[in-house]
């Protein structure tokens, strides 16, 4: 099966145009950019990018076991990653010392608030969080954001209100900090 890379619907091999969106799929993409049609954790399709910020990038995808769309958020923080996804889709963070450890401090938080969306999933106004998974030395989220069209909508940003989430975010920054000092032992 061939999907839109815009709006990830069936489309025809022959079709040289989405007969739902329009959209052609000789769409020019950033090299920092996951190029449409990879596949991610052996079982996500990535489309286009719906958006670009700061701290990450958000695709439009579909989940081929599942067979339905799904947005991809991956943690790419501007100026803290390289990639050149022509020749690899590996992510390059920093190689100073503290930017790479701003980098994996922030790849944490991002599964963190993976954690803290998934046990909300199902709540009105929550996105669902599908899955995460760590790929491409980087991380991502799987989540349903549709609107009433089944497209894709912007993710929202996390906010953490309760002491509980507060809680399980600075426990993902400890673990972190774990991990380097077992790094730096060589544990």
């Amino acid at each position: 099966m061939v999907y839109c890379s815009s709006c990830m619907n069936p489309m025809e091999e022959t079709d040289s145009q989405c007969p739902y969106c329009g959209s052609r799929d000789d769409i020019e993409v950033p090299d920092h950019q996951l190029p449409p049609g990879t596949i991610l954790n052996n079982k996500y399709l990535v489309g286009a990018a719906l958006g670009e910020g700061g701290f990450g990038i958000t695709y439009i995808g579909r989940d081929l076991n599942l067979d339905m769309k799904v947005a991809i958020k991956e943690y790419y923080p501007n100026g803290y990653a390289n990639r050149s996804a022509t020749i690899c889709p590996d992510v390059k963070s920093s190689t100073t010392g503290e930017r790479r450890e701003f980098f994996d401090a922030g790849r944490e938080r991002f599964l963190g608030e993976a954690r803290i969306l998934a046990r909300f999933s199902g709540s009105i106004g929550i996105v669902d969080v599908r899955d995460f998974f760590e790929e491409n030395h980087t991380a991502y989220i799987v989540m349903v954001a549709l609107d009433e069209n089944e497209n894709p909508t912007q993710v929202p940003p996390l906010l953490i209100t309760t002491d509980e989430e507060k809680e399980e975010w600075n426990a993902a920054v400890k673990r972190n900090d774990l991990r380097k000092l077992r790094r730096k032992e060589r544990f």
